[in-house]
């Protein structure tokens, strides 16, 4: 059976689905920045969670 579930914020974390977009919309452009402004970019996330959103900037650079 599906369901939508997974795709809707818990309550109390309706912001946490506006993050995810925000930051699904920033990496070309912060990649474009780092390309353009940093000689040798080492990028580290804080956590596992964020592996997905630094690959994506590390895959434009």
């Amino acid at each position: 059976m599906k369901t939508d579930r997974l795709v809707r914020p818990l309550p109390g974390n309706e912001d946490f689905a506006q993050d995810l977009a925000a930051a699904a919309q920033a990496a070309p452009a912060l990649a474009d920045w780092i390309a353009a402004e940093v000689e040798r970019p080492l990028l580290i996330g804080p956590d596992s969670e964020s592996a997905q959103w630094v690959a994506a900037i590390a895959g434009r650079i």
